[in-house]
């Protein structure tokens, strides 16, 4: 479902930035299991920059795992989930919960809920007149989206095993 914001927003001035100097902690490794609820990170044209909800399955050789999609299936007949074997670099954990209320702010980095997958973008502003909704800009689209605060996110990264919060 696209939707279009009731009025008209303007872009951000400038990203956010992370600050510079701060010393991350050394690299930890990441181990996944059976069972561990993941993300997969999508890198197909169309894809990149959203991460899909998924489960590994199995544990395979030369750092690949075997995982079943949460929202995508192999047959619509009898509705059997999709299973794919990725690199381990292709998957990360789920990301840390971020209490925010239902506030975000202009410029704020963050994750929506759209089309079966989370999509990295900016908050633009709210919605003038509807509590709780916030108008999200996606940079690689050139597309700006209405969506409730329920299906937005705090957007982190993972890097060499920890998360990372982009800073305004």
């Amino acid at each position: 479902m696209h939707l279009r914001p009731r009025r008209e927003f303007q872009m951000c001035p400038s990203p956010p930035r992370m600050l510079s100097g701060i010393r991350t902690p050394p690299p930890r490794p990441v181990v996944y299991n059976v069972g561990d609820k993941v993300e997969v990170i999508g890198k197909e044209e169309g894809y990149v920059g959203s991460y899909y909800n998924a489960t590994i399955l199995s544990v395979l050789e030369d750092d690949r795992y075997k995982v079943q999609y949460e929202s995508f299936i192999e047959d619509e007949e009898t509705q059997t989930p999709l299973k794919d074997t990725l690199l381990k670099k292709d998957i990360r954990p789920k990301p840390p919960r971020v209490r925010t209320g239902s506030e975000f702010k202009p410029g704020q980095n963050v994750d929506a809920y759209d089309h079966r997958g989370w999509w990295n973008g900016k908050i633009i502003g709210d919605i003038e007149g509807v509590w709780g909704h916030y108008c999200v800009y996606y940079e690689s689209s050139n597309e700006y989206v209405e969506y409730s605060a329920s299906r937005i996110r705090v957007h982190h990264e993972f890097v060499d095993g920890h998360w990372l919060q982009a800073i305004l």
